[in-house]
């Protein structure tokens, strides 16, 4: 667990945040026993970035750090499983979300948004220049963990945000952004 603690350190160091690329641990494993020293140890991190140069250097250095070891004796495998594409910030997805920002104002409601690049499948369809929005469904916490929960009193403006904005662009298509 010495090197994995020592690979860990190296690897959250391949995040930029003036590229707003993000490498964030999120599953260590090894070991069965407290007075074992573990035979192996899997570190597992997600990966977040807005261009896909990003994720050529995040794995150029985690290649390059796997070869550094302080532990004798000690091999390293690495591999970097690209999920998302990158999903690039475009003037045409920022309209779409004005758009959706006004719509959603017609209920007195704010939509805020936060920007993650790679984070889901939307991502797929803005690496073609398809103005992309994430997140429409209802509102709620503890997202993907033990406590997730949906506040259920958000479905109704949620649901109406999204009729409208289908609706909108059925009247008016944005343009999409041609790569």
């Amino acid at each position: 667990m010495i090197e994995a603690t020592h690979q860990i350190q190296l690897l959250t160091s391949l995040a930029d945040a003036d590229l707003e690329t993000t490498v964030n641990v999120a599953m260590v494993q090894g070991g069965n026993a407290i007075n074992v020293i573990p035979e192996h140890a899997t570190i597992k991190a997600d990966v977040r970035a807005y261009a896909a140069e990003e994720f050529d250097r995040v794995e150029k250095g985690l290649l390059r750090i796997a070869a550094d070891t302080i532990v004798p004796d000690v091999h390293v495998e690495a591999s970097l499983t690209r999920n998302f594409p990158a999903w690039p910030r475009v003037a045409t997805t920022d309209a779409l979300v004005a758009r959706a920002q006004r719509l959603y104002a017609e209920l007195g409601r704010t939509l805020t948004t936060v920007a993650v690049g790679s984070s889901a499948d939307v991502a797929f369809a803005a690496q073609i220049g398809t103005p992309s929005i994430d997140g429409l469904g209802s509102l709620g916490d503890g997202a993907h963990g033990a406590n997730d929960s949906a506040d259920l009193s958000s479905i109704v403006p949620r649901s109406y945000l999204l009729a409208r904005l289908l609706m909108d662009i059925g009247r008016d298509p944005p343009v999409r952004e041609t790569r």
